[in-house]
């Protein structure tokens, strides 16, 4: 467990080095304690800044019943230099832990109270404090500010006890998110592998995606994917979403002419990346099944005039090269702007190939995909490793995906930049993060995710980490 990628990156991320972790893990007398400090119930909190008042903040607690007392009066008898008593705090002891393995400007307390061994590493030792107050009812606490209830093992199927609750503002730096409870059973978690079944309960009533000839997609895209994943299409393009964007709302009109209830979208390898106005950018593809697709021209079209309407970019057709028997459609621009300027293999483009639609982000690497078509037979790994009809799957390489990952985090870098290099600071530490999170899930190497409805309007997801397929 201990040599698992994505376990040894949050103990890093707590401020814990590598070095003292395969320590532990390889002590005999750490496993005792361990089994003594760490109940059946546990709870782990990630708190963000916003939230402790400082740096961001990891807190522990776990029950232990009358183990705590007798812990607590060991504590305050014997003498040692690795816990250090503190001043006690409305009639609670609390202690600070002196480790040479710790980084020096965390500080790590523990307190025993009400049958609890309560845990908190920060940069400050007032949070032991905050969270003393929280257990008192002096002050709120995180899931009273949150007015959320928090995902309980009564959630959970029978059997399953580890719970997890996500505050998705945080995670995703977004306002006004959705917060999900979510649950989660680890069923695998090894030096090269990762695998659990996480239940999100009360998100949406998912629909399978369409079948459709998905065997021909994979013919098509061979083993160009390094990223892959199917959704429905109301996640991109919604009621709200396309009245704020034109083009989501041109995406679902298109969709809903053709019937489609689903997309595909694919990153590409890093050979097929182009260049937009001289920076390099990665090749992505969007796939949209086409139950009508004589008449997706003429609807594409129509869009475009629709989108013409609304702007000023004078978007046209263009029909820029035949690969394999198949027209490779660039969307020219005949407006004053720097779109109209850039070379056909930079702009956007299209082909249908029997019942799919395939959008990319640039002519030149839909060019690359299409003169390699049927090289891998259909039976490239993602193809073989994604659910069908799922509701929504994903599959990635994080040794080939997480490079081009990379390239595009640095190119929207670049574009924040540019933008407003003082006001964008935050969003490209941000960023900074994400790169770190890419390093540490890399030597899992692939990923598997798919899902399926769960208990009347939940979600299930099975997610698969290591190397499954070649």
């Amino acid at each position: 467990m201990y040599a698992n990628p994505l376990i040894l990156s949050l103990f890093i991320s707590a401020g814990v080095k590598p070095s003292a972790v395969q320590t532990w893990a390889e002590n005999p007398e750490v496993r005792p304690w361990f089994n003594r400090l760490a109940g059946r119930d546990a709870v782990v909190a990630y708190l963000p800044p916003r939230v402790s008042h400082g740096d961001a903040t990891w807190a522990v607690a776990s029950w232990l019943g009358g183990g705590s007392q007798r812990l607590r009066w060991q504590l305050a008898w014997r003498r040692s230099e690795e816990f250090v008593a503190c001043a006690p705090y409305h009639g609670h002891a609390y202690w600070r832990v002196v480790s040479d393995d710790m980084d020096p400007n965390l500080v790590l307390t523990v307190a025993l109270v009400e049958g609890m061994l309560i845990g908190c590493l920060s940069d400050r030792e007032e949070a032991m404090i905050e969270l003393l107050d929280a257990l008192d009812g002096l002050r709120p606490s995180m899931a009273a500010r949150m007015k959320q209830a928090v995902f309980t093992p009564a959630h959970m199927p029978d059997g399953v006890f580890d719970a997890i609750w996500i505050e998705t503002e945080d995670v995703v730096g977004r306002r006004r998110s959705p917060r999900y409870p979510v649950g989660a059973e680890f069923r695998e978690i090894s030096r090269t592998a990762l695998v659990c079944r996480a239940y999100f309960a009360d998100v949406f009533a998912p629909k399978s995606l369409d079948a459709g000839c998905l065997d021909d997609m994979a013919r098509v895209l061979g083993d160009a994917p390094v990223w892959a994943a199917g959704f429905p299409l109301s996640w991109v393009a919604d009621d709200s979403a396309s009245a704020r964007s034109a083009w989501q709302g041109t995406l679902r009109r298109l969709a809903q002419a053709q019937e489609a209830e689903s997309v595909v979208v694919a990153l590409l390898d890093r050979k097929y990346a182009g260049r937009i106005a001289g920076m390099r950018v990665p090749a992505v593809i969007a796939a949209l099944p086409l139950k009508h697709p004589e008449r997706a021209e003429e609807q594409i079209r129509a869009a475009m005039d629709e989108w013409n309407a609304r702007s000023k970019w004078g978007l046209i057709p263009y029909p820029w090269a035949q690969v394999n028997g198949t027209s490779i459609v660039v969307i020219e621009g005949t407006g004053q702007n720097m779109y109209a300027f850039l070379d056909p293999e930079e702009k956007p483009a299209y082909a249908i190939i029997g019942s799919w639609l395939y959008a990319a982000v640039q002519a030149g690497g839909l060019k690359q995909v299409l003169e390699q078509e049927g090289e891998a037979g259909g039976d490239a790994c993602w193809s073989r490793a994604v659910a069908r009809t799922a509701p929504f799957w994903l599959w990635g390489d994080f040794r080939l995906g997480n490079d081009v990952l990379r390239l595009a985090l640095s190119a929207y870098a670049f574009r924040l930049v540019l933008e407003d290099a003082g006001g964008t600071q935050q969003k490209r530490q941000r960023l900074n993060e994400w790169k770190a999170w890419l390093d540490a899930f890399e030597p899992l190497e692939q990923c598997a995710i798919r899902a399926e409805p769960w208990n009347g309007n939940g979600l299930a997801l099975d997610i698969n980490m290591g190397s499954f397929c070649r």
